[in-house]
């Protein structure tokens, strides 16, 4: 508010940035959901397999099954670390995607208080500000 009040000006342009950001944390809530479920849907079985290890390891030694299940705890380690990776990719990406729409925010804010002839300047250092902090409140949000 406080940004529209400085440069009344840059309400066009705020009001298409809040539109990119929400069409943008839009289409990442679903996907985040599904990388997460499928983080957790593979996490499962890392931990089934490490129980079943320690609890029949006797039986594993017994009947030389011991590089059987070493290869079978590496396969399942592997897809958990393909999702996380995936996972952590993707938070990554709508990051640095939410950098890039709050710094062209700070930008819009920043050439309409230099433009300005009659700027007030306590209002045009608030107004900076909470362009600043409009990409932490975006990702708290979403």
């Amino acid at each position: 508010m406080a940004i529209l009040f400085s440069s009344p000006g840059l309400a066009p342009m705020a009001g298409l940035l809040a539109l990119l950001m929400w069409r943008l944390a839009a289409a990442y809530s679903p996907v985040a959901a599904e990388c997460a479920r499928m983080v957790s849907v593979l996490n499962g079985p890392v931990v089934a397999h490490l129980l079943e290890c320690l609890e029949g390891r006797e039986y594993l030694r017994t009947f030389g099954q011991q590089g059987k299940a070493v290869s079978h705890a590496l396969w399942v380690l592997e897809a958990s670390a393909r999702a996380q990776i995936l996972n952590m990719g993707l938070q990554r990406w709508f990051a640095l995607q939410l950098e890039l729409i709050g710094g062209a925010m700070l930008l819009c804010v920043s050439v309409m208080i230099v433009l300005q002839t009659d700027a007030h300047l306590g209002m045009s250092g608030l107004s900076l500000t909470y362009a600043l902090t409009l990409t932490a409140l975006a990702t708290a949000l979403v």
